[in-house]
């Protein structure tokens, strides 16, 4: 039997049948990687954490992650971030990815594991130069 690979890009397609909510935020490609009013976001994520019985701070160990992607993105591909929200605790990408890989469809580890999932992924805007970053929320 062969192990199933799963990472971020592999997940963010699965999981696309699974899309609840969309919020787009439109972002700059400068020097400093992308640039955005990333307040509404973090809040969004945040107030998830705020849910969480333990370990919910963890959430700034993520918007870290999030802040340094932003940063040294230069126009390339972009891997999906992936945040998931359980009552123990907050989940970045590569523990998500873990979490998931124990199901053979990792939507059914959605609706176990945690009680709201977002994506952070980019899509080109309809002006050179921008892009827009996409915050999905996924049916739990």
């Amino acid at each position: 039997m062969t192990e199933t690979i799963l990472n971020s890009a592999k997940l963010f397609e699965l999981l696309r049948l699974s899309q609840n909510e969309r919020k787009s935020y439109l972002a700059q490609l400068t020097e400093n990687g992308l640039g955005f009013n990333t307040s509404d976001l973090y809040s969004i994520l945040i107030k998830e954490a705020a849910q969480c019985n333990c370990f919910n701070s963890d959430i700034i160990y993520d918007i870290e992650f999030i802040e340094s992607r932003f940063h040294i993105y230069s126009g390339k591909e972009f891997e999906p971030i992936f945040i998931g929200f359980r009552k123990l605790g907050v989940d970045g990408t590569d523990y998500s990815v873990l979490r998931l890989k124990e199901y053979d469809n990792p939507r059914d580890g959605l609706l176990k594991e945690y009680f709201a999932f977002y994506s952070i992924t980019l899509e080109l805007a309809n002006y050179e130069g921008f892009y827009n970053v996409i915050l999905t929320k996924y049916d739990c």
